[in-house]
């Protein structure tokens, strides 16, 4: 399966975007509904509307104490990152790392579920690290620690969960989101992916799949140069399944 997933790109638009226990897993191996269900009503009432806008599910990053939603380690050093939950649900947290190949970054927060955490160093496309947690309103921070002299640098997202009853023939929205969806067993689907951008040229990855309780396993949707369609198909094992689309103005149809 590819590991890429491009997040650095899509800093800007996602700070104009916008529980429970933890989940300490590399993706957590259920997402009750009644989760999703809670969510959307406190996104409501936070709103003081009957219905939460599109903004409220879509990623938001990570900021340092400058307020910067990156940082860049040019040795040593510990810098602490972190973010704010409005509403009660189940949320997906990336992590990427990039610079010199021979720099190591870990990460550590009690309050997500995760403590000494590597984050491997990548393309600006790779997602190093990612994990679901189960949150309540409030203030999350994570701490991340440059462990060498090398040069690196480092981005992250967090972005609540909607939970789909089915796979739905079609799926769209305006600006990032992610979705989890169980299936019960193997099942072959086949997507067809737009970029409904006005922009002349798009490419790289558009969209990632995961499968929660199974970090290696990722599907990628990946858009040629000068294309705004892509197809493709996965076969998916029993679980939930992680759907995270990294740009704006998206589109998949799905078959069996």
């Amino acid at each position: 399966m590819k590991k890429h997933i491009a997040l650095f790109g899509m800093s800007i638009l996602l700070l104009a975007a916008c529980g429970r226990e933890p989940s300490p897993e590399n993706g957590s191996p259920s997402f009750p509904e009644e989760n999703t269900t809670r969510l959307q009503e406190e996104a409501a009432r936070a709103l003081n509307s009957q219905e939460a806008s599109e903004a409220d599910f879509a990623p938001r990053g990570f900021v340092t104490s400058e307020g910067i939603p990156s940082h860049k380690f040019s040795g040593m050093e510990t810098v602490d990152f972190k973010s704010k939950v409005t509403f009660e649900g189940e949320y997906l947290l990336l992590f990427t790392a990039t610079g010199d190949e021979r720099a190591q970054i870990q990460v550590s927060s009690p309050a997500l579920g995760f403590a000494n955490q590597p984050v491997p160093i990548t393309s600006q496309d790779g997602c190093g690290f990612w994990t679901t947690a189960s949150l309540s309103p409030g203030e999350y921070t994570f701490t991340a620690e440059s462990l060498g002299g090398e040069s690196c640098g480092l981005i992250a997202f967090i972005c609540p969960l909607q939970r789909l009853e089915s796979l739905p023939e079609s799926l769209s929205g305006e600006l990032p989101a992610a979705y989890v969806c169980t299936f019960l067993e193997d099942t072959a689907i086949n997507y067809t992916f737009y970029d409904q951008r006005d922009i002349q040229r798009t490419y790289g990855p558009m969209a990632e799949f995961y499968l929660a309780g199974d970090g290696l396993w990722q599907e990628t949707i990946y858009m040629e140069s000068n294309a705004q369609e892509a197809t493709g198909s996965a076969s998916v094992p029993p679980g939930d399944l992680i759907l995270y689309f990294h740009t704006s103005n998206w589109r998949i149809d799905f078959a069996s």
